[in-house]
């Protein structure tokens, strides 16, 4: 949502894919400044269209802080107030409403990891074979890539 996440393209195909396959109509917004997603979200949770869906899933992906996502123009929208409005949607209440935030939320930089779990008989591999590496050091396609194994 605001200057370039390395990797977010392919978490946002992969999302997209995975909650299609599972039955749900998505709606995807990109690059928008504070004022335009509050508009957009807003305009999702009083649509009178969704009166008829029986859950509903966010997945907000941004940089961060502490209290909230950071949009396009830099101006943060905060969490209190996403899970504020997805709680008036009318036409959803008593039905479960997930919102998953993929961002920082401090002004710190971690090690990434390149995550890859094979189970085999029900074993994981031991954490101790993860390897934790720099984000410098991962090419594009590593930096937010994960694999499931189940044999």
């Amino acid at each position: 949502m605001s200057e370039a996440r390395v990797g977010s393209h392919l978490d946002v195909g992969k999302i997209d894919y995975v909650f299609k396959e599972i039955g749900f109509k998505n709606e995807t917004c990109s690059d928008l400044t504070a004022k335009q997603f509050e508009d957009e979200l807003e305009k999702f949770v009083t649509s009178p269209k969704h009166e008829g869906m029986c859950s509903a899933v966010f997945v907000i992906m941004a940089h961060g802080n502490e209290t909230g996502i950071q949009c396009k123009n830099k101006h943060i929208v905060t969490m209190k107030f996403i899970m504020d409005k997805v709680n008036t949607m009318k036409h959803m209440n008593g039905k479960p409403k997930i919102i998953f935030f993929q961002c920082c939320r401090g002004d710190y930089q971690r090690a990434y990891y390149q995550v890859t779990l094979c189970v085999a008989a029900g074993k994981p591999v031991p954490p101790a074979l993860y390897q934790p590496r720099p984000i410098e050091e991962l090419m594009e396609e590593e930096v937010f890539y994960d694999s499931t194994c189940i044999f």
